[in-house]
């Protein structure tokens, strides 16, 4: 991973001639601005006060995206799933629930089309520069296993950056026969082993566990993600880290743009030999996922916040890595929780919103199952007033001054589709042009009324 050749610490002043008219550039700090109560976009608005104003990097962002016209928490997705790329493959969270723990960060942009997801990418490349970071589109699983494989001893790819373009487009490859897309993106996400084995050798892939880098972010229209929250049973969108496109509070006025600003890699811990080097994670961390960990056994959760603990760790390491650190403190797990409540409330809108379209479509369904009901029985109707009336017309010119049997005539004169009508059009003539004597069954006869 190289260096980039000009590097700015988030601890130091951001140095440049064109200073932005009004700027308080204070050494030692990124430039401050008025405070901020910021809602979760397209959610339910509930307010996070100063989580912006915490940090000199967190106002960096808010007033840069602000300035770009973008969601600052969209652009903050977005550079954090950028900033784990950067992080060697090696370097894990400690065993806390299981075994070592994965970087690995999924981040859904959410909103309606035109919400602004594509200019949070653009923002978030340009605020906060940090080198290389390889960035590929989403193909199939087994594309991903290949990108990330090392065959041959020849390193493809360890770290990669994966676009999923709009979740439309993670729909129609998991649709596909035998897809198993889904399944690789959360064997990825934990850091899992990939890979698959066929009966020839030089077509199998295997990615041993924790020796890749993986990120993604995706585009997720609300009323589109229909196929993505189907797949909460196999843990897919808890996964997720969703954050809103929108921004509601964007005025006319917007602030200066201030420079961007490039991220230094803090000190990796070293590997000493050992497999892996694992982040520093405060005692009072440890005990929160701990403690959640027993809570959600003791109880029946959301099965939604099954990786709650999971993807706010990721989240607390990023903001860590954020402010020039590779330890995790509780400050860092607590901002990490306010981020969460974007992620969350975004969610549930996203549910909410699904659960709307599948009332319509039922309301819909109903109106046109009514409709063609109505349709099917007008057709019905139709017809039958047509068979009716041609056992009129054979009655007529049939049945003579003679009795006749109502069985003789039938066989005689009728097709056999119209057999069934016999009766009604008998009801509707007798007395008219025919009189009728006997019993229906069997010993019914009619004959031409005399109408003198």
């Amino acid at each position: 991973m190289g260096a980039t050749k000009r590097k700015i610490d988030f601890s130091e002043v951001l140095e440049t001639e064109d200073l932005s008219p009004g700027m308080n550039y204070e050494k030692g700090y990124f430039p401050r601005h008025q405070k901020t109560t910021a809602s979760v976009g397209e959610g339910p608005g509930v307010a996070l006060f100063d989580f912006w104003n915490k940090r000199p990097e967190l106002q960096h962002i808010h007033q840069f995206a602000k300035a770009r016209r973008g969601n600052p928490w969209a652009v903050l997705g977005v550079v954090m799933a950028r900033m784990m790329v950067r992080v060697p493959h090696y370097v894990v969270t400690p065993a806390i629930v299981g075994g070592v723990g994965a970087l690995n960060l999924f981040v859904n942009l959410t909103g309606r089309s035109g919400a602004g997801k594509g200019v949070a990418r653009a923002i978030a490349e340009e605020a906060v520069l940090m080198g290389e970071v390889k960035q590929r589109p989403l193909g199939t699983g087994e594309g991903l296993c290949r990108l990330l494989a090392v065959p041959d001893s020849k390193k493809r790819s360890e770290a990669v950056l994966v676009d999923g373009g709009e979740v439309d487009v993670i729909s129609a490859l998991k649709s596909r026969q035998g897809s198993t897309l889904t399944g690789i993106l959360r064997s990825a996400f934990s850091g899992s082993q990939l890979g698959f084995t066929n009966a020839r050798g030089d077509t199998s892939v295997n990615v041993n566990a924790h020796t890749y880098r993986v990120s993604m972010v995706m585009d997720v229209q609300p009323e589109q993600a229909g196929p993505l929250m189907g797949e909460a049973g196999g843990g897919t969108p808890q996964r997720y880290l969703w954050m809103p496109a929108r921004d509601p509070e964007m005025t006319a006025d917007k602030p200066t743009a201030p420079p961007p600003a490039i991220w230094v890699e803090p000190p990796w811990p070293a590997r000493k030999g050992r497999r892996f080097a694992e982040l520093r994670v405060a005692e009072s961390v440890v005990e929160a996922i701990d403690d959640g960990i027993v809570q959600r056994n003791a109880s029946e959760d959301n099965p939604l916040d099954a990786h709650a603990g999971s993807v706010q760790l990721r989240v607390a390491v990023a903001l860590a890595l954020l402010a020039g650190r590779a330890n995790v403190t509780m400050a860092d797990w607590r901002l990490a929780q306010l981020v969460m409540t974007v992620s969350d409330n975004m969610r549930n809108e996203v549910q909410r919103t699904l659960t709307v379209v599948r009332l319509r479509e039922a309301a819909e369904g109903g109106r046109r199952y009514a409709h063609s009901k109505l349709a099917q029985r007008e057709a019905e109707d139709e017809l039958q007033g047509k068979r009716i009336e041609a056992c009129k017309r054979a009655i007529g010119k049939h049945v003579g001054d003679s009795w006749i049997s109502r069985s003789k005539f039938a066989n005689s004169h009728l097709r056999s589709n119209l057999k069934p009508y016999l009766d009604k059009a008998i009801e509707e003539l007798d007395g008219k042009l025919i009189e009728v004597a006997g019993a229906k069954q069997g010993g019914l006869r009619m004959r031409r009324l005399d109408l003198g």
